[in-house]
């Protein structure tokens, strides 16, 4: 049941970030209006922002914790707020004004309470863009293999499920295209300005 369960979970995650990408990344070209392309654009930037980027920031921040307790070192409120603090500093850099108390913010994200699943945020949106490339590129031909990716189900594990679809989540160039697909809208939004 739970291989099942996650199967369908990770078939409509990628659902949801395959509909975030086509109606707005892509969408936005079309749009003339510059509010509505600035939301579009806005939008599409922080699906990347809260899915690629901060779950990966997540999962670092849940890795070392649960490294903490595997190297015999007291895991407290105090340890994980400085971990917290420091992983939070590396990913948004030097150029940005930290407020101590996002040291704090670990405990109210619901996610550390169970373990190890937000690496999947990053594995669902770099799968979904990965698909829709193949989609825009191959049209009707991927169209087929993308539809028999979504009849798995949960028959095989998730990351089997994606290679029906031709995407290989072992393949570092998934993650990178996304990372790219990021990198093309914050420069599609700074065009705006």
């Amino acid at each position: 049941m739970k291989k099942t369960m996650r199967a369908i979970v990770l078939v409509m995650a990628c659902l949801l970030m395959l509909t975030a990408f086509v109606s707005c990344g892509r969408s936005a070209d079309s749009v003339k209006d510059k509010a509505e392309k600035e939301y579009l654009i806005f939008h599409y930037l922080d699906k990347f922002r809260t899915t690629l980027f901060r779950q990966t920031q997540f999962a670092e921040f849940e890795h070392e914790a649960h490294r903490l307790l595997e190297n015999g070192q007291a895991v407290t409120m105090e340890s994980l707020n400085k971990l917290y603090f420091d992983i939070n500093a590396k990913y948004y850099g030097p150029g940005l004004f930290y407020d101590q108390a996002i040291e704090y913010e670990w405990m109210r994200i619901p996610h550390f309470y169970t373990s190890f699943y937000v690496y999947k945020y990053a594995t669902c949106i770099s799968a979904a863009s990965a698909i829709v490339h193949r989609i825009e590129n191959e049209g009707e031909a991927y169209i087929k293999q993308y539809l028999a990716f979504l009849s798995c189900g949960g028959r095989i594990s998730p990351l089997d499920s994606l290679k029906v679809a031709g995407i290989d989540m072992a393949d570092p160039s998934v993650v990178d295209a996304a990372i790219s697909d990021f990198k093309e809208a914050i420069e599609m939004f700074k065009a705006l300005y």
